[in-house]
């Protein structure tokens, strides 16, 4: 059996051959320790790698950059490691905390209960939650979320993409969920939030309720919603639920878009779709038919004039900047099967893309001659004349860059009213313009797509 060594045993080394007898290593083990740090960290070896390290006064040129390079080299690695592990406990932190308010939401189901068991939940809520201002008629399953933040406005869902969030809705400050959590602290991923214009209300739905959300690439937030860019990811999942406060809704995917939020992608043209109500049937059926003509996908979904409709909003920036993709939805009508026969789905090879698309892909583009470039502005006389398009702020993953309805900017993203499309131009005089500057004004007659007015910044 092997004896365990004394700490004090002098250090075992070899003995040179022809090293004289009277040779003496008397030094232990803790001694070597000692010494071996001591010189280490001694004042003098600390000066040592400073001057080692970072450019001297005596040093040469050649010398002094490559010490710079090397000095930025390590900061850099540092701060690199550092935003590494920053990124993976966020993202960690966000999957099980998202993963334990669906597991809270869920516990309830008003269905399985008597009427005096739901009372007496509510007595029981309401004396956790002294302080708590609860809505009349809002579910039980959110009583908790909503007792941690009053925004709270419901949950999206879709099981077969294994996506679940919480969605918010600030009406005094549209875009605080931008680059806030549930909780209000500064977050990359913000929080799925509802556009501020929409209804909620149980039975009062918007014509066109829509949700924003971040694409951070790393399979949070509304990057699933890139699955729909593919035929597959549309028949994996073509039903989509949202809860409110007041009820549950399903609705049945029918449009995935690529778009623009910038007039520089399309030469001028943006097509305005982030509209909550509608002043006539014609006015939606117009843009339902420009986001059709739009949808990478054939989905075989119809869509009518009594409808309602659903908008998930992203950011897409992999082909051209200021990219948006968009799933459209409608939701189900009264005694409707939410079972969609996906095998009627096809790839549309002919959906209309902004100019960016094309000129990225080296493609020519089939619906060119409906976006001819024009823009009108008046000139010092009062008279209109052509200018070159306008370019909008594209949005990006800066918190600095606002996204749509920030301050007095509406909400929408890609416009300052809630006006619907109106149709294009066929031949126009300058004096019906409302504003000083139309860039997506059009020469040719086409379905309602582009708005007249300019678009908002941060898109």
């Amino acid at each position: 059996m092997r004896e365990n060594k004394n700490f004090d045993e002098p250090a075992r080394v070899i003995k040179r051959a022809d090293a004289p007898e009277t040779t003496v290593y008397a030094l232990t083990f803790r001694e070597a320790v000692t010494n071996y740090f001591t010189s280490r960290f001694s004042k003098a070896n600390f000066r040592r790698i400073v001057k080692e390290s970072f450019p001297q006064r005596e040093d040469s040129r050649g010398e002094k950059i490559r010490k710079i390079i090397m000095d930025v080299s390590f900061v850099l690695l540092v701060l690199g490691l550092s935003y590494m592990v920053f990124y993976y406990f966020g993202y960690r932190e966000r999957v099980e905390d998202f993963g334990k308010w669906e597991e809270t939401i869920d516990s309830y189901d008003e269905e399985q209960l008597f009427d005096f068991e739901i009372k007496k939940l509510w007595e029981n809520i309401r004396e956790q939650y002294p302080d708590v201002d609860f809505p009349e008629g809002m579910m039980l399953k959110f009583a908790d979320l909503y007792a941690v933040n009053q925004d709270a406005a419901g949950a999206l869902r879709i099981p077969e993409m294994d996506f679940f969030s919480p969605l918010l809705l600030n009406r005094s400050s549209p875009n605080y969920y931008l680059w806030k959590n549930l909780y209000g602290q500064y977050s990359r991923y913000g929080n799925p939030y509802i556009d501020y214009r929409c209804s909620i209300e149980k039975g009062n739905l918007s014509k066109n309720t829509i949700i924003y959300g971040h694409n951070t690439h790393d399979k949070l937030g509304f990057n699933k919603l890139t699955e729909y860019m593919k035929l597959e990811g549309y028949k994996k999942a073509p039903v989509i639920t949202m809860e409110t406060l007041y009820e549950k809704t399903q609705w049945k995917i029918f449009a995935v878009m690529l778009t623009n939020s910038t007039t520089a992608a399309d030469r001028g043209h943006l097509f305005t779709y982030l509209i909550t109500d509608f002043s006539s049937s014609s006015q939606f059926m117009g843009l339902i038919d420009g986001i059709k003509e739009r949808s990478m996908i054939k989905t075989g979904i119809d869509v009518k004039s009594d409808d309602k409709i659903l908008t998930l909003y992203t950011c897409y920036q992999d082909i051209f900047d200021g990219g948006r993709l968009v799933v459209f939805a409608r939701l189900l009508r009264e005694g409707e099967s939410a079972q969609v026969d996906v095998s009627k789905a096809s790839f549309n090879h002919n959906a209309r893309y902004p100019q960016a698309y094309y000129d990225q892909l080296g493609l020519t583009n089939p619906y060119e001659k409906l976006t001819e470039p024009i823009v009108l502005e008046t000139d010092e006389n009062g008279n209109w004349v052509e200018v070159e398009a306008t370019t909008d702020t594209a949005f990006s993953d800066d918190p600095s860059v606002e996204e749509p309805g920030t301050g007095s900017v509406p909400a929408s993203g890609e416009e300052k009213t809630t006006k619907a499309p109106s149709a294009e131009k066929t031949t126009k005089a300058p004096s019906e313009e409302k504003t000083t500057k139309a860039p997506s004004e059009e020469k040719t007659t086409k379905s309602p797509s582009e708005e007249k007015t300019t678009a908002a910044p941060g898109a």
